[in-house]
């Protein structure tokens, strides 16, 4: 089964998380390379601390196949907790495969039960092939303390709040400008090229990690790969006049 694209959408379940106010993790559950279940925690939703993206897909996939799950694989942004792994050991699992640990976790300072779910499956005799660090970059922005907190930051916004931020966003987008425009050469008559070629810049961020995906005169559409996956901003001739015009 393709790891990485099953992590994928166990990184959607983790967005939706984060949406409705829980934690961040998604997991997924696979059988012969079609997914059964994907879930994600719900513990401040459901007010139930039990209710981790885990268990929830391991429910939810046993409610279609049945108590035994062997042949399947589970993908899960953060390695599982002691409960969830011994469910999945219970559960008859096959395989797992994670992006960030929980020995990372800890290195970040976050309170989290230091048991490994490799050694759980060792003492358990269990027949589990753990796959680690998949997608783990992308995974780790999920957890980072400043994106937490710009999330809350934003969640609690109302609409002047979020009125200011975008004010202040855009100061400090053309503050930037200005402190470094003499260092981009690469600016041209294409005004489309060069404000792609400076948002490259800004974001210190490669054309393999935000490729073009469309471009006409007067649109660039590109495919951000980093937390929110699926958004693909588009950049306007007049956005790169506004910015050469210092406003």
């Amino acid at each position: 089964m393709d790891m990485e694209l099953l992590m994928y959408a166990a990184l959607d379940e983790a967005y939706k998380s984060l949406r409705e106010g829980n934690s961040g993790f998604g997991a997924v559950i696979a059988k012969d390379g079609e997914i059964v279940a994907a879930e994600h925690d719900r513990a401040h939703a459901d007010g139930d601390a039990t209710s981790h993206a885990e268990l929830n897909a391991i429910r939810a996939a046993s409610g279609r196949l049945g108590r035994d799950l062997a042949g399947c694989a589970l993908v899960s942004t953060h390695e599982p907790c002691p409960m969830c792994a011994t469910a999945m050991i219970w559960s008859g699992v096959s395989e797992l495969a994670y992006g960030y640990s929980i020995a990372d976790a800890i290195r970040q300072g976050r309170k989290r039960i230091d048991l490994r779910c490799a050694e759980l499956i060792e003492r358990a005799g269990a027949a589990i092939v753990v796959r680690e660090g998949v997608l783990h970059d992308q995974c780790a922005v999920l957890y980072r303390s400043d994106v937490r907190k710009e999330i809350e930051r934003l969640r609690c916004a109302d609409e002047a709040a979020l009125r200011a931020l975008n004010e202040d966003s855009a100061k400090r987008r053309t503050a930037w400008f200005e402190k470094h425009k003499d260092e981009f050469s690469f600016l041209s008559d294409d005004l489309l090229d060069s404000a792609y070629r400076l948002l490259l810049k800004r974001f210190g961020a490669t054309p393999e990690e935000l490729p073009v995906v469309w471009k006409d005169e007067t649109k660039l559409i590109f495919h951000s790969g980093n937390f929110c996956p699926r958004w693909r901003p588009a950049i306007s001739s007049d956005w790169i006049r506004a910015m050469s015009a210092g406003g």
